[in-house]
């Protein structure tokens, strides 16, 4: 029974961990489209995500956990703690034009797949 409690608390210290990171000022937008409130992370990159985003990524075969539904790791939560959207944008845009490949709009589906199409490509 304690294991089991125990076990319980240390989920939602994680969940609530996660909660306060997607809180901070670079994780409140989803990394991939500028929808607020990402409830999804991509573990891959350690980003935060909306929903929308979040089923491409799967497509890609990238792994995907909602913040409020799934189980972490410690392993995982230390990843998301050390990365986050504004040190993966470093990264990942840091060659990116906006005037030659613009962000999508919220909603903007076509776009959101060209981008995800073309950003695996970059890899």
């Amino acid at each position: 029974y304690q294991r089991r409690v125990h076990g319980k608390r240390k989920e939602e210290k994680m969940k609530q961990t996660l909660r306060e990171l997607v809180q901070s000022e670079e994780n409140r937008t989803c990394m991939d489209c500028p929808t607020k409130s990402p409830q999804y992370v991509v573990l891959n990159f350690n980003t935060f995500v909306c929903s929308d985003c979040a089923a491409h990524h799967r497509n890609l075969q990238h792994r995907v956990k909602g913040i409020s539904m799934s189980q972490f790791t410690d392993d995982e939560i230390k990843s998301m703690k050390s990365g986050g959207n504004g040190k993966a944008a470093k990264i990942w845009r840091a060659n990116w034009r906006q005037q030659s490949f613009p962000l999508p709009r919220e909603g903007d589906e076509k776009k959101k797949k060209k981008k995800k199409k073309k950003k695996s490509t970059l890899r």
